[in-house]
């Protein structure tokens, strides 16, 4: 400071460079044994048993409550008057030679130390505390815990409103821990030092936690509302628990997943966003799975969702736009097809995924000779604007199979070439297993549908492997093919091993002309053949 440094620039340009090192180790120090105690604990610690690093863990993820609050208030002001009563108590006080008494044979003159200070104050404030702790705990292991019920629960699968009724209701107090996923809840169970009443894992955790010796057999004696649960779930629930005798039932049914546009970029769905990118409007996947049959296999339902279809760039004639409406057609059809399935209780894992996008006109509009990435990391040269719905559908077959679904069966309004190469009342049919080719074709036959079979192969292949700055091309210019060629493009999406069925349908997808069996509008074209291929 004498060379001009005030007490801020002193601290930041010497004092703090060199306790540096300190801080940081400290820091280091503390993280590392907090990070641990709260990893210990939460694994080892007794049903409704919380430290303070568990406790707020736990009430964070269920909303903060005012106790949270009125914690947080006790600490800083716990804190604060200890640090403020070591700062400042006084200081002990230097002994003093005796009086005109110098040298190695002076003798100090004796003063009374201070009662109270620092050192004194922590002490007692530490007694205080663990005595509080002690008191606390001897009255929680002391009182008595037969009506109590201790739960462990996936996070928001109940209300706390129902709890507050439950406790109302009975006089029973519910200690009511939450879990975010299976294998965060086994842990916790096998180490043994938790003994909760009521575990909620799922299916296939059920049957690991049975062979290891670690859920109960139940006293159905003690549980008359069994005679409420559908016998069907019953039953279903044997495929993990043979004989019903350590679960019941909790719930059943579909679980919906909407990726907005963001989650979308960030999972690079490029063909998607590239079809949608002309549009006010977000593109979106719906996702939805109903597992009937746990345990097995998964079969997706791709559905093309172009909520309108102008063509982008390559602008549709008027007669070529009317109607572009029903172009959603595929999604929608899946979307009810799905419904089907859990209405009816059909024993199949089945997944729902629903490409919506909006194909315009626009500034930012994808133009020809754009080249995009799309979900898989392939490069496609957009050659034709009009040319998006397998463009959305690739994308589709990815995420599918990602999800674990080794069947796909995508349906859409795709090419103009299908519906002139067979009418207005056959579907063209395409897929990569001759066996499932023909079950659908012996279960259309039984439905009363139209469907034919087009040819793929490498020559269709080559129409599309033109482009010179991408993998392939959306399109094969002026060499006719159109449906084959487009389901060649999506078969490039189609990973080793996945079973894989392409419906092409713009032809039967709308009835043009009121008749006496229909009315004008979506036909519903495809919706009997697959119900009948997904339950037979």
């Amino acid at each position: 400071m004498d060379l001009g440094a005030g007490p801020l620039q002193a601290f930041f340009k010497v004092v703090f460079p060199d306790i540096m090192p300190g801080v940081l180790s400290g820091f280091l120090m503390a993280f590392t044994m907090s990070l641990d105690d709260f990893i210990i604990t939460h694994f080892t610690r007794g049903a409704g048993i919380n430290t303070l690093s568990t406790l707020i863990y736990s009430e964070v993820r269920r909303g903060i409550k005012p106790s949270m609050y009125a914690l947080s208030t006790v600490i800083f002001v716990t804190i604060l008057a200890l640090l403020l009563i070591t700062n400042f108590a006084p200081a002990k006080p230097q002994a003093k030679a005796g009086a005109g008494s110098f040298g190695p044979n002076a003798v100090p003159d004796k003063e009374k130390k201070p009662l109270w200070n620092g050192k004194t104050a922590i002490v007692l404030a530490s007694f205080l505390i663990v005595g509080s702790v002690c008191y606390t705990s001897y009255l929680h292991f002391t009182s008595s815990h037969s009506n109590e019920l201790y739960v462990y629960n996936w996070g928001e699968y109940i209300d706390e409103s129902v709890i507050d009724e439950f406790e109302a209701e009975t006089g029973i107090h519910v200690t009511y821990d939450l879990f975010e996923t299976n294998e965060e809840m086994y842990p916790v169970i096998e180490a043994g030092a938790v003994s909760y009443d009521a575990v909620c894992p799922s299916d296939y955790m059920i049957q690991k936690m049975v062979e290891n010796g670690l859920l109960a057999e139940i006293n159905f004696e003690n549980v008359p509302n069994i005679a409420n649960i559908d016998p069907v779930y019953l039953e279903k629930s044997k495929a993990f628990d043979p004989e019903n005798r350590y679960s019941v039932p909790y719930t059943w049914g579909t679980v919906g997943i909407i990726y907005n546009v963001q989650k979308l970029e960030e999972l690079g769905c490029g063909a998607l966003l590239a079809v949608n990118q002309g549009s006010r409007r977000e593109a979106a996947m719906v996702v939805l799975r109903y597992e009937g049959a746990p345990g097995t296999d998964w079969t997706a339902l791709v559905g093309k969702g172009l909520m309108f279809d102008a063509g982008g760039y390559h602008l549709k004639s008027i007669d070529g736009m009317n109607g572009m409406k029903y172009d959603m057609c595929g999604a929608a059809e899946m979307l009810e097809m799905l419904e089907y399935l859990v209405t009816q209780k059909v024993e199949k894992n089945v997944m729902a995924v629903l490409m919506l996008a909006e194909n315009v006109i626009s500034p930012d509009a994808v133009k020809m000779g754009d080249v995009i990435t799309t979900l898989a990391g392939k490069t496609v040269e957009v050659y034709n604007t009009d040319a998006e719905g397998r463009l959305v559908l690739c994308d589709g077959i990815t995420f599918a199979q990602r999800m674990g679904a080794r069947t796909v069966i995508d349906l859409a309004t795709l090419t103009y070439s299908a519906q002139s190469a067979l009418g207005d009342q056959v579907v063209a049919l395409f897929g990569n297993d001759r066996e499932a080719l023909r079950s659908w074709e012996e279960t259309a036959e039984q439905t009363g549908e139209y469907y034919w079979q087009l040819p793929m192969g490498p020559i269709y292949h080559r129409m599309i492997e033109w482009s010179i700055c991408a993998d392939f091309a959306n399109y094969a210019p002026g060499r006719g093919a159109g449906a084959s060629v487009a389901a060649c493009f999506l078969e490039n999406f189609v990973e080793d091993g996945t079973q894989w069925i392409h419906l092409d349908m713009v032809g039967p997808s709308v009835v043009r002309k009121e008749t006496d069996e229909m009315a004008e509008g979506a036909s519903g074209a495809c919706m009997s053949t697959l119900a009948a291929y997904l339950t037979r």
